[in-house]
């Protein structure tokens, strides 16, 4: 199996163990809104390319360490997840990220680990309560596009910080 939707799934709580699911190219969790927690065994996909978590508004923890064979995930979506507060530090361990989609999600802030993300090409946080773009996204040298739109909670207003001018790549931020 290369290809998992779960997608709609209502009363998915926690996901299942993903051990025996070697192959898996793709995970699909779009609108599980009772999902609260995404089971550790995700770490062991090798394969994994996109894992996209959006809409599951109950959605509280991912692993708190994202490693292990994560290492082709590509596509990381977890747009209107609005009770995930945090992202684990361990986000930096995931080399080969070209797009985070974070749009719409309960962070206020970016782990420093995302400095590491040397692939990172496209970063979306909009209507998220995030107030700052982090310096360590202005380090990563493939980053063409950050997205921040209107911000849904009230004061709270994007600065960009004095780092701006250290990325060369940059070709789109949208605040």
């Amino acid at each position: 199996m290369k290809i998992l939707n779960l997608s709609y799934c209502q009363r998915l709580e926690r996901t299942p163990n993903f051990s025996a699911h070697s192959n898996l190219e793709r995970l699909i969790l779009l609108d599980c809104n009772s999902l609260i927690e995404i089971e550790r065994s995700i770490c062991e996909l090798k394969r994994l390319v996109s894992l996209d978590a959006s809409n599951c508004r109950n959605l509280q923890r991912l692993p708190e360490v994202l490693d292990g064979d994560l290492v082709r995930l590509e596509d990381l979506s977890l747009n209107y997840c609005k009770l995930l507060e945090r992202l684990p530090d361990s986000i930096g361990n995931l080399e080969s990220l070209i797009e985070l989609h974070i749009f719409g999600i309960g962070i206020k802030e970016l782990p420093d680990s995302i400095r590491n993300l040397k692939n990172l090409k496209v970063v979306n946080m909009s209507y998220s309560r995030i107030s700052k773009i982090p310096e360590a996204l202005w380090t990563i040298e493939t980053l063409e596009e950050i997205e921040y739109q209107y911000s849904i909670y009230r004061g709270i207003h994007m600065k960009i910080g004095d780092c701006i001018c250290r990325n060369q790549s940059l070709r789109i931020l949208t605040c």
